[in-house]
């Protein structure tokens, strides 16, 4: 307080004309309608641009919390993709949806360290058991396919990517549909090759080759890739085929982890290759 006092007593002379001034321009404003016209268009500009610059700034703290609820929503919609469900009808000509059953879920998660320059290439996310993730689960992107859960905590999984020497999946490619296995061969990031794939069926480059449904953890039709180049230039009868991957994994940040709800009872029936 006595701080105070002493700053006015020092600066009063400067206060008093600030005052003086102030009351002066009020005057000159409310009482000539040009002046005041001129004050209200620039105070106008100049609160429009504060609240301007104000919602900038909050939308882009709000934009961590508006990302999550889109990866919420997509991870719902994609629960509710024909694919997600399988038909319980013992009735073969006429089929309803009440007789399909939800078979697949998806666990959105972020991606919080990843890895693309080793042979054997990882991703941890930041969702765990406490989310209901298990190991041999599948994880998609927003893009394609990212690779298969290894190890849980409770907040954390740790992934191993297509990126990996362990890791292979069932691929269809082109107009017949025919099935071989798509597998890292440690070079390129970028890149993934298709082997098994039969000299005499006609493939060309730019075919889309995708999850093929014969894998009990990755859903069908899901892109893995598009053939970037091949040759029949062989020591077998199968194309040596190499594709270009659409997931981006340099960039890889949300991906969705795949709840397969009969991969239990499936495993029980067969082997537990990972494919």
């Amino acid at each position: 307080m006595r701080n105070l006092i002493l700053f006015l007593i020092r600066y009063n002379a400067f206060l008093v004309f600030i005052l003086l001034e102030a009351l002066s321009v009020y005057l000159m404003i409310s009482n000539n309608s040009f002046h005041e016209t001129g004050f209200m268009k620039t105070a106008n500009n100049i609160s429009g641009y504060v609240f301007t610059r104000y919602q900038s700034v909050m939308s882009y703290v709000h934009l961590k919390k508006e990302n999550e609820k889109l990866v919420n929503e997509n991870a719902y919609l994609r629960s509710l993709l024909p694919g997600a469900f399988y038909d319980d009808s013992y009735q073969v000509v006429s089929v309803s949806d009440t007789n399909k059953k939800q078979i697949y879920t998806y666990i959105p998660s972020r991606v919080i360290k990843l890895s693309t320059n080793q042979f054997n290439n990882y991703i941890t996310i930041n969702k765990g058991t406490l989310q209901g993730i298990k190991p041999r689960m599948a994880v998609i992107s927003p893009d394609g396919i990212v690779g298969i859960v290894k190890q849980v905590t409770p907040h954390f999984s740790s992934i191993i990517t297509l990126l990996h020497q362990d890791l292979e999946v069932s691929g269809r490619i082109g107009v017949e549909g025919f099935v071989g296995s798509v597998y890292w061969d440690g070079k390129d990031y970028q890149y993934a090759k298709l082997k098994e794939i039969p000299k005499q069926i006609v493939i060309k480059k730019g075919d889309k080759v995708t999850t093929s449904g014969g894998s009990i953890f990755f859903p069908e039709n899901i892109v893995i890739g598009t053939v970037s180049s091949f040759t029949k230039e062989t020591e077998d009868n199968f194309y040596d085929i190499t594709i270009r991957l659409n997931t981006d994994f340099s960039t890889l940040q949300t991906v969705y982890v795949v709840n397969y709800l009969l991969q239990d009872e499936q495993q029980q029936l067969e082997p537990e290759a990972v494919k």
